[in-house]
């Protein structure tokens, strides 16, 4: 059973803690990251607009937030460089396109969409550009909550079967109940040797992720990205 950890919480032991499992994130404040990352949404806004991509990112939904390119352009260049077979992702969006993207570039690869609002998957589904539609099946998997380590969690309940690739996790929008999701550590022992992946701007699901994972997955902060990224072992 997974123990409790204080890592999760805003607390001294809590912060000793996180300076363990991520030194540059304890060490990195808030305002030099949020500096690191305006710089890098500038270049990566630049460069999309130089690659001909900026024209992907569309906003046709009242309830979308701005798109970060500094994001957009990671995972675009992570699935065109790492060539994927198999992409998920939690939780649809912009991601969907760029991901897509990449993988179209590559020549290879599909992204399975999860997202528990179905009006928001069928949102994505709509603005997916027609070139990538091949490249993504779009699931819409409900959300529930579980405690099953020791905290409320969010979970999708229906995760396609099989091994992946790839793991972007940027879904469900968190609550003051439900603070984090746990479906990295469900998927731990589903990655290929070598898979890949991005948790965005989630700092207790990586906590989660590192403490009941740990032994899968290698996991570093991204303080640009002011994010987190992890590697199969």
């Amino acid at each position: 059973e997974f123990p409790r950890s204080d890592a999760l919480n805003h607390t001294f032991a809590g912060k000793l803690r996180r300076s363990v499992l991520f030194p540059t994130f304890t060490m990195t404040s808030r305002g030099i990251a949020q500096s690191l990352h305006r710089v890098r949404a500038a270049f990566a806004a630049r460069k999309l607009e130089q690659l001909g991509l900026s024209g992907l990112i569309r906003r046709v939904d009242n309830d979308a937030l701005e798109q970060d390119p500094a994001d957009l352009l990671f995972l675009y260049e992570r699935a065109k460089r790492g060539r994927p077979r198999r992409a998920i992702e939690f939780g649809s969006g912009q991601s969907t396109t760029f991901i897509a993207q990449g993988l179209y570039e590559a020549g290879d690869g599909h992204l399975w969409s999860l997202d528990g609002n179905a009006r928001w998957l069928a949102n994505t589904e709509a603005t997916l550009p027609e070139h990538l539609l091949p490249y993504v099946t779009f699931v819409h998997s409900p959300l529930q909550v579980t405690e099953r380590f020791g905290v409320p969690a969010w979970e999708y309940s229906t995760i396609p079967s099989g091994m992946w690739d790839f793991v972007f996790l940027d879904g469900p929008t968190l609550t003051d109940d439900v603070k984090l999701s746990c479906d990295l550590v469900t998927l731990a022992d589903r990655l290929n040797p070598g898979a890949f992946g991005m948790i965005d701007h989630r700092w207790r699901t990586a906590i989660l992720a590192r403490e009941a994972a740990g032994d899968h997955l290698k996991m570093r902060f991204m303080p640009s990205l002011e994010s987190f990224s992890f590697r199969r072992r």
